[in-house]
Parts: C-alpha cells; structure tokens; sequence
C-alpha cells in the first residue's frame, strides 16, 4: 500500500510521517509505503497513484468528488482560523462589521472565518483577497487592510516581530474539522481495518510519541464529509 500527505504537514516533520506510517503500517491490514510530495502540484500528482492520503479539508472534498476516496479518519489537531486588527482597531469581532478583511480565497481558514463572522451577525464589507497568507499579514502590517483571517497554524508559527503591528481578536474552536485521511476505491476492502488502525495508535508503544510530536492527541472514525460540505457551501 502506497500514501502521501498534505505538503503542509511534511514541510517541517517529514522523518515523523516516514515513521508515523511504519507504525501504521505495523498496526494495519498491510505495510505502508509513503511517498512524500515536494508541493502541492507533486501532491495532486500523487493522487492516483496511492491507496491512501491525509489531506486538508478541501483537498478531500476534490479527492471524494474527482477520484472516488473514501474518508476513514479524522484526528483532533483540527483546523482553525485566527482573526486579526491592525494595531489600534479595536480587537473585538464587532470591529469586523463593514470591514474590508484580507484573506485567501479558497482556503479553508476562508470559509471558516467567515462562519465565525456569520455566526456573530458580523457582516464585513468585503473580503478582500491575496495570494498567501503572508501577503495578508503583510497587507495587515502596512496598513492596507484593517482586519484579516489568517490560517491558525500560519499564525502560531508567527514570530512576536512578525507580528509586530497587530492584534489578535481570537482564535476559532470549532474542534469539528481537521485533516483526513481518505481511502482510494480500488482499496474499499481495507475500509474496516484502516479505520481501525490509526485509532489503536495511542496505545502502540510507538505510535504514542509519533503522534505527540506531530500534535496529534487521537484519530477518530469518520465516514463522511458533509460538515465540511456544509461548511464550503454556506
């Protein structure tokens, strides 16, 4: 069995995932091969080739939809998103309201930042887009935008001189999506074991400290998709 993963987690712990998979793979229905990918491009090139793939949000709805993989398992290190002022606004979600906010279109911090909007009755004046989200923080920075959703995890490995010049208002605790890993159809006999296989990892005297050091507590069974369905078409 052949895997790869969402080049966001392997950038800074490929040697962890090359050994989070020969403890899966020890766990599991059958060894695991993994083949990392060097960017997203590589990534989605990969996809066909492979039996299984932890990938972000979006990236399973495409799987599921493009490719027929099946979900299996999600983990508790879940997908947020941080809202942020340029210093001096106010650094409350009402300071939101008519606001002219940087984002990445696309993204799921996006789609989760304006849930988190929606849910508070904050309706911004615009959502105003940018490549990455460094040149939102930069954009934050220099004044050229007022408010910003920034991915949580972008966030968090942020420097206090990088985030010199802003405020953060808060951090969403959803706790509902994370990343996943989806089954390719060709492999759907191995549905019941792989779903198993992850969530033993905590008590594998192994599979413990991998995933303490990736930040993972726990994988949970997962069979569908729809919260995130819901969430991208809201």
């Amino acid at each position: 069995m052949q895997a790869t993963v969402c080049p966001h987690d392997t950038a800074k712990n490929l040697p962890l995932w090359i050994e989070f998979f020969v403890v899966l793979g020890a766990v599991g229905p059958e060894e695991v091969g993994f083949l990392p990918a060097d960017g997203f491009p590589e990534f989605y090139r990969l996809w066909p080739r492979v039996d299984l793939v932890y990938a972000n949000p979006l990236d399973a709805l495409r799987l599921e939809e493009e490719h027929g993989f099946l979900p299996v398992a999600g983990n508790d290190r879940y997908d947020e998103v941080a809202l942020l002022v340029r210093e001096g606004v106010p650094a409350e979600l009402g300071a939101f309201e008519g606001a002219r906010v940087g984002m990445v279109p696309g993204q799921f911090a996006t789609f989760l930042g304006r849930q988190v909007l929606h849910d508070a009755g904050v309706r911004p004046a615009e959502l105003v887009p940018f490549a990455s989200w460094g040149e939102v923080l930069a954009a934050l920075r220099e004044g050229k935008i007022g408010h910003a959703f920034l991915y949580r995890d972008f966030f968090a490995a942020l420097s206090p001189v990088s985030r010199e010049g802003t405020a953060l208002v808060l951090v969403s605790e959803t706790r509902r999506f994370s990343h996943l890993f989806l089954l390719a159809p060709g492999r759907r006999a191995l549905k019941a074991p792989l779903t198993e296989a992850p969530t033993a990892l905590p008590q594998h005297p192994m599979g413990a400290p991998v995933l303490t050091d990736l930040g993972i507590g726990r994988f949970d069974p997962l069979d569908t998709t729809a919260p995130i369905r819901e969430l991208v078409g809201s």
